[in-house]
């Protein structure tokens, strides 16, 4: 059995589900048909790319950033309904980013931190995201969320 993955607007065919070490990009495929644009930044292609497929399953269009430093150019070029950004990226803080979106650009798109040092979660409100997941998470769950502060938004 062959399956078809959009990954960034590109049909891969694959026979297996697509695999990254012990997560195995697999769940529940919520119906949205809406096509709201989400910007996902994070600079491990793994997890981009295990992230990328489930949202662009779910019906979202999905535009990977890697660079932080070309965060806040996308983000203004695009105008993503919403941006899921890791915190600890190679060059730079996400808080750090997401706090110049919301104070200096005046962004109101919905910003969701993620990352796998759950103790940096309390500091989240304090760079004024709008939430925080910690990973590793279950993708049933991070596409819930995005869908709760996108029917938010």
């Amino acid at each position: 059995m062959t399956m078809d993955i959009l990954f960034c607007g590109t049909l891969l065919k694959s026979k297996n589900p697509p695999r990254f070490g012990n997560i195995f990009a697999v769940g529940h495929v919520h119906k949205c048909n809406c096509m709201r644009k989400i910007i996902v930044v994070e600079d491990d292609d793994d997890i981009l790319f295990v992230v990328s497929y489930m949202l662009e399953r779910n019906g979202y269009v999905v535009l990977p950033v890697v660079v932080g430093e070309l965060v806040i150019e996308e983000v203004l070029r695009v105008k993503p309904d919403l941006i899921l950004m890791d915190i600890n990226l190679r060059t730079c803080d996400g808080r750090e980013l997401c706090l110049e979106l919301k104070t200096k650009y005046l962004l109101q798109t919905p910003i969701i931190l993620f990352s796998a040092n759950v103790q940096l979660a309390p500091t989240v409100p304090l760079y004024k995201a709008d939430g925080f997941i910690s990973k590793p998470f279950d993708m049933d769950e991070l596409v819930k969320t995005i869908h709760e502060h996108l029917s938010t938004a």
